[in-house]
């Protein structure tokens, strides 16, 4: 089943925008396609011990507790979902820890269970899009806080990790709008409004998933739409 959640995470613009939190989420239609579902192939169902197909249920719950911003009982149900497997956490669980705790603002954190979904499964473009969202938020966050040379340093490294994390999602997926989107917003807090133009119709010839109009028009104030 499409999940249908949108998990906000709320981005502070550098640039005068007091927030760009709608259409910026953790986890959107982050299911794969058909032929990765979910429910144990006929080989997996001789070997998995019976507790294991309730881990499903408690990552829908978990993804539904972080839409409606109920971050702690969403790390219960990732653990309960954990457990349920035997201890273990599979690509989806450590997704939704990864997703929780960039909810907090725990960066580091976050990342860590990134790189363990990743190593289950590195070609899905919309988890290393996720994975690129920590980054760049992260990003965001040093360069508003920033009170050194370093704290900039940090900024753009954090940066240029989600631009490698968007640009290969793009690859695995070439036709799929998201990570155009987040390139745009990405190039924004940047400064380089031509190159978020560029992304920006890319996205909307695609679809334009997660492009929010209100960043359209922040990014219209600063530069006129090329034509």
């Amino acid at each position: 089943m499409k999940q249908l959640s949108r998990i906000i995470f709320p981005l502070i613009c550098l640039c005068g925008i007091s927030s760009l939190s709608s259409g910026s989420a953790y986890g959107a239609d982050r299911r794969p396609a058909k032929k990765f579902s979910s429910k144990p192939t006929p080989v997996a169902v001789k070997t998995a011990a019976p507790v294991k197909a309730a881990a499903p249920t408690e990552v829908d719950l978990g993804w539904k507790s972080i839409a409606e911003w109920k971050t702690d009982e969403a790390l219960q149900h990732f653990k309960a979902a954990s457990q349920q497997a035997g201890g273990k956490t599979n690509y989806q669980i450590a997704w939704g820890f990864a997703a929780a705790y960039g909810q907090l603002s725990n960066f580091s954190e976050s990342i860590r269970w990134f790189e363990k979904a990743s190593e289950q499964y590195s070609n899905n473009s919309r988890l290393l899009s996720d994975f690129g969202f920590t980054y760049m938020s992260w990003g965001v966050y040093q360069a508003r806080t920033a009170k050194t040379k370093t704290d900039l340093t940090d900024a753009k490294r954090n940066w240029d990790e989600a631009e490698r994390k968007f640009l290969a999602a793009s690859q695995i997926s070439p036709k799929e709008s998201l990570s155009y989107s987040r390139l745009a917003m990405l190039s924004y807090y940047r400064g380089d409004l031509a190159q978020a133009w560029k992304y920006a119709k890319l996205s909307k010839k695609l679809g334009g998933e997660e492009l929010d109009p209100r960043f359209l028009t922040d990014l219209a104030k600063r530069m006129p739409e090329p034509q």
